[in-house]
């Protein structure tokens, strides 16, 4: 009998060795073997080198398009980066000094057909197996076995070494990297290169190394190319979940300890780690309605959702394709949950200092209806009471509950705003024809700009990166009078995404404005849809109207229904009532800053308030106090531009007194706000002196919010940055108070 025999009832056709161990974490007991992959050419049979063959990064391992966000890990790869800094390290060690990479981990998941599964067979401990000393079994069902060798013939007693052995079948199990995907990568990179192995889904990416391997090795004898090649070993932990708490899985299980790996190393990105965690409700919400967007029929389709920017900076999406991405959803979420109440209640309520917990914990209970879903004391993994539920602490096992509380009420508010509102609508509609349209007849560059745009996770950016880095390698090249890099696939893949964007635009214009032609005004519109602070302020004015109609829970989706109709018919000819470049619009703010959302608020109250949109409401019983809403959130909005003129008026005119620059500002800003609001509702100039009259005697504005939102020459920005809203903001009311009188509601735009 030789080493690798088995002597229990299941056989695996694969192996590796190595020294065992197990930790704790939040995700269950984890237990580990340490071992290691190596590279070998022609190929041979030894566990290192075959264990190379079987790592998988996440996005290989996973079907890509059946993924949902509960499912995701990291999926997202530099390849540039591995191709241009790693895989060198690891072959030309000469040149970069000795090669060495700290181990990567991977982890043993259940799959059945490369389809993911949520737990292994339940383990059982089987008879010792002799062979070169005993070993103690614990099999997975077929999966996997784990084999302890023991310090004796019988059980009880490990060996002082710790040496074990995890035997297991690829079809059921698969070794998927959870950390050190890009260290893993290189080494499979070198592989696949020299072995011939790109193949399945991991062959779009070849492109990204095998003209750097090559270049590599270029030069290299055989004899060279062998040492080279055997130099290069990756330790590697390989680790499992014999234990998990009660429903959990190992897929979950993966993305915790993915999670807590990274906050103790460089961390991702902010977006990747909301769609990771699992201990904080905003993000699981977050996260559901993602999931959702994948699903076949979605209105709203995830490919417009960007959710993949490695950058630090989430404020606003970078992509042309997307209208959103993951931090203005989370922070949407949050707001239509946990806002506080103020921002339902108060229009003049302003994005000032820290939120008060507390009240955020009573409107999370009252946006979720838990006195209904939940007793006031119950038992899960501890003794809760219901008061005390809020985003950061609830009970684990109650998180299905929860979601379907927001699901069933609040939740469908987002689902509907992203996949019915007309301008989010057209937008999904053009991405569609856009993708429908596109054949990439098989062209390596054409298939991965198409998969950067609608199916790769990270692959965008990582062809920008590319692209920059071969441009400016041929113009270090061309200073020096040597010959230039030939274009690849890869440039050519970023080309192609670049080239279809104005194809888009011209396909959202005409589904958006009912004509192709008119790109620049459609491209100006969403430019400000596609905003923090115009999504948050939507659900801000949909909750203050739900607020003060008392709409219960059972009765949101058809409040819901009957605003987004009302909405829609609203929004007919007025398209552009928040694009900063046309001139019947609201919009006169000099930035777009997210803490502007309760400007937007009161933009949309405004459409709320429009006869359309009130008709939809009335219809449903839903119109109470919408005009009282919206002319307090336009008092709010009128005293800030009166306010921030005059404080810009006095800081270009040091001759202006306080007193001069705000009668100057004020007449600016009605004669600016009148006039559009004639044009776009067909509120008369004797109405809107009349609601000025009434205002100013029961108006209330956040003063402390107020003066802290106004830029001076000498707060932290710069002075040419307060000049530039300067300038901004007068030409906005300046072209606003200029603008044709001749023009109502009907006009297109």
């Amino acid at each position: 009998m030789n080493f690798f025999d088995s002597q229990t009832r299941n056989t695996y056709n694969q192996l590796i060795l190595g020294t065992w161990g197990a930790f704790k974490t939040r995700a269950g007991r984890v237990d580990f073997l340490e071992t290691k992959a190596r590279l070998s050419n022609p190929p041979d049979t030894t566990p290192e080198s075959r264990l190379t063959q079987f790592l998988r990064p996440v996005r290989e391992a996973l079907p890509v398009a059946e993924m949902n966000f509960n499912q995701l890990l990291q999926r997202d790869l530099d390849d540039h980066r591995v191709a241009v800094e790693l895989v060198p390290y690891l072959l030309n060690p000469d040149r970069t000094g000795p090669a060495f990479f700290p181990p990567v981990v991977a982890c043993l998941l259940p799959f059945l057909n490369r389809a993911p599964l949520q737990n292994f067979p339940k383990a059982i401990d089987t008879e010792i197996v002799k062979d070169f000393g005993a070993w103690q079994p614990t099999e997975y069902g077929a999966a996997f076995r784990f084999d302890r060798l023991l310090a004796g013939q019988t059980a009880n007693e490990f060996h002082a070494s710790k040496l074990g052995r995890v035997n297991w079948n690829p079809e059921s199990t698969e070794l998927v990297i959870i950390d050190g995907q890009h260290r893993a990568m290189a080494l499979l990179a070198i592989d696949r290169t020299i072995n011939h192995r790109w193949n399945g889904s991991a062959e779009k990416y070849k492109s990204f190394y095998e003209p750097i391997v090559q270049r590599c090795l270029d030069g290299m004898s055989a004899e060279e190319r062998q040492i080279a090649f055997s130099n290069v070993e990756l330790p590697v932990t390989v680790i499992w979940f014999p234990e998990l708490p009660e429903r959990s899985n190992q897929h979950q299980a993966a993305r915790k300890v993915f999670v807590d790996l990274n906050k103790n190393a460089r961390p991702p990105s902010p977006s990747r780690l909301l769609l990771l965690s699992d201990t904080d409700l905003i993000s699981i919400f977050t996260r559901s309605l993602l999931n959702d967007m994948r699903s076949d029929g979605a209105g709203y389709p995830v490919f417009a959702v960007e959710y993949d920017n490695p950058a630090r900076d989430q404020a606003s999406s970078a992509k042309w394709s997307t209208l959103t991405n993951v931090a203005n959803m989370f922070e949407s979420v949050k707001r239509l949950i946990c806002g506080p109440e103020r921002f339902f209640k108060d229009m003049g309520s302003a994005f000032v200092g820290r939120d008060n917990e507390t009240q955020m914990r009573l409107a999370l209970a009252n946006s979720l209806d838990l006195p209904a879903a939940f007793p006031e004391t119950f038992v899960d993994d501890r003794t809760y009471t219901r008061d005390e539920i809020d985003a950061t602490t609830f009970p684990p096992t109650k998180v299905p509950d929860l979601t379907k509380q927001f699901n069933d009420g609040w939740g469908y508010l987002m689902k509907q705003f992203f996949s019915e509102l007309v301008p989010f609508k057209a937008h999904a509609l053009a991405l569609r024809q856009l993708r429908d349209g596109w054949n990439p007849n098989g062209e390596p560059a054409a298939s991965l700009a198409k998969d950067a745009m609608f199916e790769g996770v990270g692959l965008y950016w990582t062809l920008k990166e590319s692209e920059a880095h071969w441009r400016a390698d041929n113009q270090r090249l061309k200073e020096e009078i040597k010959p230039l890099l030939p274009r690849t696939d890869v440039v050519n893949a970023w080309d192609g995404t670049q080239a279809k964007k104005a194809e888009f635009a011209a396909l959202r214009a005409k589904a958006f404005l009912k004509s192709a032609s008119k790109v620049e005004e459609s491209d100006a519109a969403f430019s400000i849809y596609s905003t923090a602070a115009c999504q948050i302020g939507f659900v801000l004015a949909a909750r203050a109207v739900a607020f003060a109609n008392n709409v219960e829970f059972g009765a949101i989706r058809n409040f819901v229904d009957a605003l987004m109709s009302g909405v829609n018919a609203a929004l007919d000819k007025r398209e552009l009532f928040i694009s900063r470049a046309h001139t019947k619009s609201l919009n006169m703010l000099p930035k777009l800053d997210t803490p502007y959302a309760v400007y937007f608020r009161y933009f949309w109250l405004e459409l709320f308030n429009s006869k359309e949109a009130s008709a939809a409401l009335q219809a449903a019983g839903f119109a109470a106090d919408v005009a009282g809403l919206c002319g307090r959130g336009r008092w709010q909005y009128r005293e800030f531009l009166i306010k921030l003129l005059a404080k810009m008026k006095r800081s270009a005119d040091a001759t202006l007194s306080e007193q001069q620059a705000l009668a100057q500002a004020k007449a600016d800003t009605d004669k600016s706000l009148a006039r559009v609001l004639k044009s776009l509702f067909e509120l008369q100039q004797s109405g809107y002196e009349q609601w000025v009259k009434q205002e100013s005697l029961s108006g209330t504005v956040d003063e402390a919010a107020m003066d802290e939102e106004l830029p001076t020459p000498g707060d932290d920005s710069p002075a040419s940055s307060v000049q530039s809203e300067i300038d901004e903001l007068e030409r906005l009311i300046t072209q606003r108070g200029s603008s044709s009188e001749s023009g109502s509601s009907s006009d297109t735009p």
